[in-house]
This record gives structure tokens, C-alpha cells and sequence, in this order.
């Protein structure tokens, strides 16, 4: 769960500064973990905080990928 961090972050355009303030983890530690050279939050709270916030990210990015099938599926009428 935790690599697909940057992959998140980057569909929805959100920078490091915003998911350090919403988890309590530092950027440095972000980028650490994303580029996969740490592979877990010790800090059982910083973990779930984070955890919940990727959750969110993948609900967000699943929103935003059945509205542009909609928009793909039925594209608005051409004014007339």
C-alpha cells in the first residue's frame, strides 16, 4: 500500500508538504518511503494516519476515473 503513495499523490496532483501535514510524517520520511528505501512506519499512529490517508487517495482517484468514463461514455450534446 505504501509504494502506491506516489502514484496516488501524482494522479490527484498533491505535493509531500500536504500528506506530511495531514499523517504527521515528515516529507523527508514520505520520499523515503515512496522511493522504497523504507518500507514501513514504526509509529503505530503515524501508520495508520497514513494508511487511512492512502485509502482516501485511492477512493478519490476511483471517483475521478468513473467520472471520466462517464464523460468518455456520454460526452455532452454539442450546442445547438
Amino acid at each position: 500500500m505504501l509504494t502506491r503513495l506516489r502514484w496516488l499523490r501524482k494522479q490527484l496532483d498533491i505535493i509531500l508538504d500536504e500528506v506530511a501535514k495531514k499523517t504527521g510524517i515528515s516529507i523527508g520520511w514520505l520520499n523515503q518511503i515512496e522511493r522504497g528505501i523504507v518500507a514501513d512506519v514504526k509509529n503505530p499512529q503515524k501508520k495508520k494516519r497514513l494508511e487511512e490517508y492512502i485509502q482516501q487517495l485511492e477512493q478519490r482517484v476511483q471517483k475521478q476515473i468513473q467520472q471520466e468514463r462517464k464523460t468518455h461514455d456520454h460526452p455532452p450534446e454539442p450546442e445547438t
